[in-house]
């Protein structure tokens, strides 16, 4: 069906029936979404920024999470659009001394506030100086200090942070309610692990890329890592909700381009990122947790591990994973992350486009190549001209081969299930309203028959190169062949040089049969009007008369019409060796 507004990005929302929606974002800003290829209708609730172009999307308990590096985080439930909304910062607190008096010893104190998705920034921190260091007040005396503060509106509890540096504070206490004042008489202890956060995770950030790795919603800024609770609080990026965030890369000139769940060199699951960088190539980095347990309390601290090579990326909708491999497109090339044969506990980087090399480099605007895993094929779109993708390649992982190239593109790749069961391959246009499917069950380009053509090498009549055969007939024997297919042979002839030397079409090898659906005692032809069962011939042979002298051949076989289909099984040449002398143009004076 037709969208309202050309397609910027699409995505896959599974209810808890099992029934698949498939969502879109148009070029208005607005979503919709379509059940089995229906009508698109509206999703309200909210609505996306016309500059953001690239989407990443995650779904974890029924919530499908979108983010596209512009909005904040925006949920979708089924039935709307909800969007974070972050809180206010907490104003500085003020601090009254009970028993102590004003000294020459600094306590810092900071407050944050939390909602039921994640914590604001410290406020400015007040300084409440005492006689006595704190580990050395009494509370039994009664010495304490009472630290208060405004609320903040949708505040559902507060965070207490604690230093004797305002460069240095740490988690002192949580509220567990929206009370306003926190008496602190020096029995609770510092969480060293805990730091004021200088992010806010209330409303949740603009995130570049979204994944789910280990039963956590990570997300990426510019600069950082986030990562979210589990199980209720998979929605939440407070460390008090299990979440958290840390600048990895802050300050290197680097940028975060995508996040997915992958593993690391023992097996073992991991949040991977890929990192881009000014030459366009980046690196890996990984991060695992360590546990720590303070008190009765466990905290997870994140552990980066950057691995070695040229494994970042510039396309963060091009990262595919498929077949145990991470294929990675970035300025040089496109990579593979995988373990190495035969090595143990190693995550290795290899290059697959080496064949295909010149004709990559050439690409332009890398950063928006897609793609995607479907049918034992990488599929990747990329832009030959710089005016949107306009061409696909493939690689295929069981040949370990490349297909070069389809003169079409997308935007973005996107494989469904209806409720029929069928997984489709669709395809998001550059501009256009209607999403197109590629499968070897359509024939030809919206209506329109496919050019496809395979060419043989060069091949020199005899191992003496500057010998002459006699061709009289060249043989091509085709699988199931429908449409017309041309045959055509080219070659080196002794005076007009490289040429083709004659192109013959081959038409379908059609057949049709019918018996009557009658018992056999009643048998008889046409007595009913039972439907001809339409098949092609297994195998089809032709020969093509040439009778030319030539020192070199070569086939290609090509076919352009709707309805055309053929498999290459043989190619053959047949004739005999020829005495002649060199030609004259080959003689250097």
């Amino acid at each position: 069906s037709v969208l309202p507004s050309n397609f910027v990005s699409t995505a896959k929302y599974i209810r808890s029936d099992g029934t698949q929606e498939l969502l879109a974002i148009g070029a208005d800003g607005k979503g919709y979404k379509s059940t089995d290829g229906g009508a698109w209708t509206e999703i309200t609730g909210a609505t996306f920024s016309t500059t953001a172009v690239r989407y990443s999307c995650s779904q974890a308990e029924n919530v499908l999470f979108i983010a596209n590096g512009v909005d904040r985080l925006t949920r979708y439930d089924g039935s709307t659009f909800i969007r974070y909304t972050p809180l206010s910062t907490p104003s500085a607190p003020s601090g009254a001394r009970n028993v102590l008096t004003a000294g020459s010893y600094a306590n810092y104190y900071a407050i944050t506030a939390l909602n039921d998705i994640g914590e604001t920034v410290g406020s400015a921190s007040v300084n409440v100086t005492t006689n006595k260091r704190r580990n050395e007040w009494d509370s039994t005396a009664s010495e304490y200090l009472t630290i208060s503060w405004s609320a903040v509106t949708g505040a559902v509890r507060y965070q207490v942070y604690y230093g004797e540096s305002p460069d240095l504070l740490n988690l002192l206490a949580d509220t567990m309610t929206a009370v306003t004042t926190y008496k602190d008489d020096a029995t609770a202890g510092v969480n060293p692990y805990s730091k004021l956060p200088t992010d806010d995770s209330t409303g949740a950030p603009a995130f570049r890329a979204l994944c789910i790795s280990d039963a956590r919603l990570w997300g990426i800024t510019t600069d950082s890592v986030w990562w979210s609770g589990v199980g209720d609080y998979v929605s939440r990026f407070g460390a008090s909700y299990g979440g958290g965030y840390e600048p990895i890369i802050r300050g290197t000139g680097e940028t975060f381009e995508w996040v997915g769940h992958f593993r690391d060199g023992k097996g073992n699951n991991v949040a991977t990122t890929l990192v881009r960088d000014k030459e366009g190539v980046g690196s890996a980095i990984q991060i695992s947790f360590t546990a720590f347990t303070v008190a009765t309390t466990t905290f997870f601290v994140p552990t980066p591990t950057r691995l070695p090579g040229p494994m970042g990326t510039v396309a963060p909708n091009g990262v595919v994973e498929a077949v145990d491999s991470l294929f990675i497109p970035n300025e040089r090339g496109i990579f593979a992350l995988n373990n190495k044969a035969n090595i143990q506990n190693i995550l290795s980087t290899d290059e697959l486009s080496g064949n295909i090399r010149p004709s990559y480099r050439a690409l332009r605007n890398k950063e928006n190549i897609a793609g995607i895993w479907y049918d034992s094929k990488v599929f990747f779109s990329a832009s030959e001209g710089g005016n949107g993708n306009d061409i696909v390649f493939i690689y295929d992982t069981e040949l370990r081969e490349w297909v070069w190239k389809w003169t079409i593109g997308f935007r973005q790749f996107i494989e469904v299930t209806n409720s029929d069961g069928v997984s489709r391959l669709l395809g998001v246009p550059n501009s256009g309203t209607k999403l197109l499917e590629i499968s070897e069950r359509i024939k030809g380009d919206s209506g329109t028959g496919f050019y496809q053509a395979w060419m043989s090498g060069l091949i020199p009549v005899s191992s003496r190169a500057e010998a002459f055969a006699l061709v009289k007939n060249a043989l091509i024997e085709l699988g199931r062949p429908e449409g017309i297919i041309y045959f055509e042979i080219l070659g080196v002839e002794k005076d007009r040089g490289f040429a083709s030397l004659g192109t013959a079409p081959i038409e379908d090898a059609i057949s049709s049969t019918d018996f009557t659906n009658g018992l056999f005692s009643e048998y008889m032809f046409g007595e009913d009007e039972a439907i001809p069962e339409v098949y092609a011939s297994a195998s089809t042979k032709r020969v093509k008369r040439m009778k030319k002298t030539i020192n070199a051949i070569q086939f290609r076989v090509w076919a352009d019409s709707l309805d055309a289909v053929f498999t290459i099984i043989k190619l053959s040449a047949s004739g005999t060796m020829k005495k002649t002398k060199i030609p004259r143009k080959w003689i250097i004076k």
